[in-house]
């Protein structure tokens, strides 16, 4: 009896480290991904950014960048060819738009280059 009760209590322990031991790598997770209250500013590092980081990046307001990208889609679909970096570049995931920094600073670059006089 005292050797079943042994098991019981050993099969207890494990049990109860497996579930703490799994809520402790969620909670890892949960803080290091780039959703939710962890998503900020741009902090110089970061190869791809959001809409949210794109704009602190370029200094303008998200609202800014979303009428950027509104007025560049309106005028891409007007065009049947364009130079690569007329307009800003973005990816498409599920909706959401997604920035490679290398692109931009290029963007950036044509757009100086290039205005309109």
């Amino acid at each position: 009896m005292k050797s079943n009760l042994g098991y019981i209590v050993s099969a207890f322990i494990i049990g109860l480290s497996l579930i703490v031991g799994a809520y402790i790598l969620a909670d890892g997770w949960r803080s290091t991904s780039v959703s939710g209250e962890t998503r900020g500013l741009y902090d110089g590092n970061k190869n791809v950014m959001n809409d949210d980081e794109l704009a602190a990046y370029l200094r303008i307001t998200s609202d800014d960048l979303k009428k950027i990208i509104n007025q560049d889609n309106e005028a891409k679909s007007k065009l049947s060819f364009y130079d690569r970096f007329k307009f800003i570049p973005y990816g498409e995931l599920n909706g959401k738009h997604f920035y490679l920094k290398d692109h931009i600073d290029k963007w950036l670059l044509y757009i100086t280059e290039n205005e309109e006089k």
